[in-house]
């Protein structure tokens, strides 16, 4: 699995807001730490998986000041395997109906404490970032990404790696062209870094702002998907009847990208009696 195909995942977990859940006595296991070596900046390795395909020579423009910030990069971290295996086996459990942690979901911060690096491996990242001169700006509460920034002068000192200018089909960005490097006593304890440029996913479809008229062939005929058609698709009637709404649950909406317009989601819920 590449880096951002991790990242989306991680990103996925770390999101979730959910309800607290029985430990079982594995998940509880205080966690080995992965970093016993003297950090020596001498000693590298390199974080494959870790350059966009862009990245050649043909789309190369040079190298970018080093003055240049990059605001929220975020380094990937990785669980010691036997907590890894021990999440996978939680995660069968709690798709399991004949298993006691069935449904038994955890929050964010509790796949940290459980599952996730020593809080001695975390802060000794923590403070390699911070030596570099990069601003530490926080750790996700499941242990495994943390945020920071930085210039492109301390990514290039530090990650082994520089940052250039690209003409992609037209489109200018900015991008690492080589694999980073970081000391060999890390390595056991970091995937990767998950951003270090400014390329972003595209959506596969055209936003629609204004719903109403999202008709076909002037026929009246509309494609929107209204709540009652929801509840049509996937047969939440007899639920309703049973007096089960959903009321006083939370969900979580991950996306990357802003509305196109604010304002429809305001007409939206006032079309269909949706509360404020």
């Amino acid at each position: 699995m590449g880096i951002f195909a991790r990242a989306c995942l991680c990103g996925v977990v770390a999101g979730l807001i959910l309800v607290s859940a029985d430990r079982s006595a594995e998940a509880a296991e205080r966690a080995r730490p992965l970093i016993s070596r003297k950090i020596d900046e001498n000693a590298l390795v390199t974080l494959v998986d870790n350059t966009r395909p862009e990245a050649v020579p043909a789309n190369d423009r040079g190298a970018v000041a080093d003055a240049m910030k990059l605001e929220h990069m975020t380094l990937l971290l990785r669980r010691p395997a036997e907590r890894e295996a021990a999440l996978d086996r939680l995660i069968d459990e709690l798709h399991d109906p004949a298993s006691p942690h069935y449904h038994h979901w955890l929050e964010p911060a509790q796949i940290g404490q459980e599952y996730g690096l020593a809080t001695s491996d975390t802060a000794k990242i923590r403070s390699w970032l911070a030596d570099h001169g990069f601003r530490v700006n926080f750790t996700y509460s499941n242990s495994l990404v943390i945020d920071f920034s930085g210039t492109a002068g301390q990514i290039r000192s530090t990650f082994h790696t520089e940052l250039h200018r690209l003409d992609v089909n037209g489109e200018a960005h900015v991008a690492n062209i080589a694999d980073p490097r970081i000391p060999a006593a890390l390595a056991l304890a970091i995937v990767g870094i998950v951003k270090m440029n400014d390329f972003w996913p595209r959506a596969a479809h055209e936003a629609v702002p204004d719903f109403e008229h999202h008709c076909s062939n002037n026929t009246g005929i509309c494609d929107a998907v209204a709540p009652p058609d929801l509840a049509t698709i996937y047969n939440f009637s007899p639920v309703f009847k049973a007096g089960i709404t959903g009321k006083g649950q939370r969900i979580a909406v991950i996306n990357e990208s802003n509305m196109a317009a604010v304002t429809d989601w305001a007409l939206f819920r006032k079309t269909y009696g949706l509360s404020s």
